[in-house]
């Protein structure tokens, strides 16, 4: 937003009374929302609390990554090194960006959401101009940034670490002719394009938590409701239904048994897993992570995942949008 002030004829009435240009930009409804995630974007670089999960990021990957390369030194073999590199240190880059990523965009974006509401500056923001359905593509468009940056930032950081201390180690995980191999065979287009696709699904499954925080943190004007509601689910009424359901369902049989083995494959956690285990068998072929995957297939379909967690995300949206678009903030 520019403003200018003119003081000849352009900028003074025939009163003598000075006037002011504001030029807001485009006003259309993308540009509208594009601004309002630039906003939120600069509200939460502002947060200390954005700065300590990054902190929280990076310190968990250099301890992981340290902690390997103590084990391959002290043990001197290829078991623990073989983590390292690539492309095993993909996965473990991976495994690290979605297990602490799903806490902490959960945290993010409860508190973006629920804060509004427990500090009343909802009912500021809505008398802006711009409309309640903008104001949460907004926090949606931020999570999303949010979500990119951390997953290629701990992915892009794990690799060069994991490099790095490979060589201060002095372990070679793999022989001469085995590396040739793998970057021949294996690290290609096809090769490049399956860890694009390990990676997008990844940062789908952090969404698809992050979409649930911001219903929850809109339907109950609460922080607390918005992390605490997405981590219970996830980490505790998930894995819990599906061992109850399997036991119930290895004593039934008929309808009910396989009603019960049907219900964990509408799980997120069930849904995200199939997807990334699916990528696994391409990326990393003799490893042991290939062979875990193959001794425990899920039978779930890329096409049954990406169709499962693409309703939870119009479910939550639209509920969060019905919420946010029918509720009374004067009070």
């Amino acid at each position: 937003m520019s403003m200018t002030t003119g003081t000849g004829q352009e900028g003074t009435s025939s009163a003598g009374t000075q006037t002011s240009l504001v030029h807001l930009g485009r006003q259309d409804f993308m540009s509208v929302v594009f601004r309002l995630v630039g906003m939120e974007l600069y509200k939460l670089s502002r947060r200390m609390m954005s700065k300590v999960l990054g902190i929280i990021s990076v310190l968990t990957v250099v301890l992981v990554f340290l902690l390997l390369a103590l084990l391959s030194a002290v043990e001197s073999t290829h078991s623990t090194s073989v983590l390292l590199l690539l492309p095993l240190s993909l996965y473990v880059a991976i495994q690290i960006a979605f297990t602490l990523g799903r806490i902490l965009i959960v945290i993010l974006v409860g508190v973006i959401t629920g804060a509004e509401y427990s500090a009343g500056t909802i009912r500021l923001m809505f008398t802006r101009g711009p409309s309640r359905t903008q104001f949460l593509l907004s926090k949606i468009g931020a999570a999303v940034s949010c979500i990119v940056i951390g997953v290629l930032g701990i992915t892009l950081i794990s690799i060069v670490l994991g490099q790095v201390l490979n060589l201060l180690t002095g372990v070679v995980p793999l022989s001469e002719s085995a590396f040739k191999s793998f970057v021949g065979n294996s690290l290609n287009a096809a090769w490049l394009g399956h860890a694009l696709l390990y990676m997008l699904i990844t940062m789908l499954g952090l969404f698809v938590y992050a979409i649930m925080a911001l219903f929850l943190a809109t339907l109950a004007r609460s922080t607390a409701a918005g992390i605490a509601g997405v981590l219970v689910w996830a980490l505790v009424i998930e894995p819990v239904l599906g061992v109850v359901c399997n036991g119930i369902a290895s004593i039934t049989n008929g309808a009910t048994a396989d009603l019960l083995r049907a219900i964990p494959d509408y799980f997120i956690g069930n849904n995200i897993s199939a997807l990334q285990q699916n990528q696994e068998v391409a990326l990393f072929p003799g490893s042991i992570v290939q062979l875990a995957a193959q001794a425990n297939p899920r039978p779930l379909s890329d096409i049954h995942a990406l169709l499962v967690l693409a309703g939870y995300l119009i479910l939550f949206i639209g509920l969060a949008w019905w919420v946010n678009e029918r509720r009374d903030v004067t009070n």
